[in-house]
């Protein structure tokens, strides 16, 4: 008869594998997330219209008028450029739900305006909160919010603010929501970021920040110059409201921005740049900080073998083109009557 063999007792530690998001991972299933979220930020860089400009970027302080320029001609460019980031997808995808969910908010209570999307039959129109599809009677959870389009056709621009408020007896307002980050601060507000790196409390920065960053005013700025330029079924905004919600604690704060033309001029002057370079084919020249192409933001742009090698064949041909016209010396007899001519309207 056998005897019994008794098992080893069982551990109850429990094996947690912390596997980071890196390139080759070998994980179960984060590496077929990063997959999955880089392939949809290619498709929605495809998806966006190429045609314009957009205020988001003309908004940045390292706007590249020139490269815009490439993108909306279709030049060439260095796919190995585009290196997008799982981390930064991440960040980008979390703004997002930031703003779907105070569109929602607005939406419910009965004073969000803007172009409304029906899945059911496909069709789009202009309206405030509907609760059912205005074309074929759908219910609200078909519905979906496509925000304020505004373009500005004679500069080539277009975008689409967050959204416009239609509250009785109020002027009419767009409406731009904004997740500030740490990462926000590092590009924005750099003492902020420094005073973080300080280990400063999280709330006593946040306490700090009294108005939108420039870059938003600029954005923000931008879709009133439209928008008080006139665009169909889009009413003239008094101002825009800006709702920033602080990532690591949800705090939020509101601010109210009037139009201020000062905030777009450098923005609306590269527009115009822009606008005459398609007209004449020619690139527009490059914004000063972009001094050679070693530079911080020209070494990781995808139009860089473009925009410098045709300034090199610029050069080149212009050169070949002095050296091939013949210069003729003077005699010396020549040169010395020319000195010796006395100034137009002098005495002999």
């Amino acid at each position: 008869m056998l005897e019994p063999t008794t098992s080893p007792p069982v551990s109850k530690r429990v094996l947690i594998e912390n596997r980071n998001l890196t390139v080759g991972d070998n994980t179960v299933v984060l590496s077929a997330v990063k997959r999955h979220v880089l392939g949809k930020s290619l498709e929605a860089d495809e998806d966006r219209d190429q045609t314009l400009l957009h205020p988001s970027d003309m908004a940045k302080n390292d706007w590249c008028w020139r490269a815009d320029y490439y993108r909306m001609t279709g030049a060439p460019f260095d796919t190995k450029a585009l290196n997008p980031s799982f981390r930064m997808e991440n960040v980008f995808e979390e703004g997002h739900e930031i703003h779907h969910k105070w569109q929602r908010w607005f939406w419910e209570m009965g004073i969000l305006y803007g172009r409304f999307h029906c899945l059911r039959c496909d069709n789009t129109w202009w309206d405030r909160s509907p609760r059912e599809c205005f074309y074929c009677d759908a219910p609200l959870r078909y519905l979906r919010y496509r925000e304020v389009p505004l373009t500005a056709d004679h500069l080539h621009i277009g975008g689409h603010s967050d959204g416009g408020l239609m509250v009785e007896g109020e002027p009419f307002r767009l409406l731009e929501i904004k997740s500030v980050s740490l990462g926000t601060l590092r590009f924005e507000a750099p003492e902020l970021h420094q005073q973080y790196l300080d280990n400063e409390p999280l709330d006593k920065i946040w306490m700090q920040i009294n108005r939108p960053f420039p870059s938003h005013i600029r954005q923000g700025s931008m879709y009133l110059y439209m928008a008080t330029r006139g665009v169909e079924n889009v009413p003239i905004p008094q101002s825009m409201v800006f709702i920033s919600e602080w990532k690591p604690t949800q705090e939020v704060k509101e601010f109210v921005v009037t139009y201020n033309a000062r905030w777009v001029e450098r923005q609306l002057a590269g527009a115009q740049m822009v606008t005459d370079a398609l007209d004449s084919g020619q690139p527009p020249h490059r914004p000063p900080w972009a001094r050679d192409e070693d530079s911080k933001i020209c070494k990781s742009c995808p139009y860089r073998p473009v925009c410098w090698r045709l300034d090199a064949e610029h050069e080149q041909r212009d050169a070949s083109h002095a050296a091939a016209i013949p210069i003729r010396r003077a005699s010396s007899a020549v040169r010395r009557r020319a000195f010796a001519r006395p100034p137009s309207g002098g005495a002999a």
